[in-house]
């Protein structure tokens, strides 16, 4: 009676499941890995303010509330067409250093440029790659692939990568 009623299940489960029908396929989603996120972005002349220290703030949700806890940010500028810089950056401008920084908490970023001189509010815009990631993806980027996240060749490179592995 026991083998009866397990062949029994077995039979009934094996046309259940054959019964299911699958749904439609969806779209495809964006390539890319969910560790690493990359965003521009750009502030204007109108955007800064301050007099001794200017500074323009975004909301970024790239930067969650885990990746401003434990994870990595890296911001760089960019530099002429194609060159982007490591943050902090020291830009010789009007005679003067000019030091780019920057700040994060959860969903925000503030940019800061602060001179050895009067500092100026740019004339043009600036633009700036925010990359972040969770603590786990940063750590193996540093240790198993020696990625140099001063080097912003090596960090787009190893974005690439991985959007095209995962």
């Amino acid at each position: 009676m026991k083998n009866i009623i397990t062949i029994g299940f077995v039979i009934l489960s094996i046309i259940f499941l054959s019964s299911c029908e699958k749904g439609i396929q969806g779209d495809q989603g964006e390539p890319g890995n969910t560790n690493v996120k990359t965003t521009i972005v750009t502030i204007t002349p109108a955007e800064w303010s301050g007099t001794t220290t200017v500074e323009a703030e975004k909301n970024l949700s790239i930067i969650t509330d885990e990746i401003a806890e434990y994870g990595a940010i890296f911001v760089y500028i960019k530099i002429g067409d194609k060159m982007y810089k490591s943050m902090p950056y020291t830009w010789p401008e009007d005679g003067n250093s000019t030091i780019y920084r920057f700040k994060t908490a959860p969903n925000l970023i503030k940019f800061e440029i602060h001179s050895e001189g009067t500092t100026v509010t740019p004339a043009t815009n600036r633009v700036f790659k925010v990359v972040a990631m969770s603590a786990s993806e940063y750590d193996y980027a540093k240790r198993n692939k020696k990625v140099d996240f001063n080097n912003y060749t090596q960090v787009e490179e190893y974005i690439s990568q991985i959007q095209i592995i995962k």
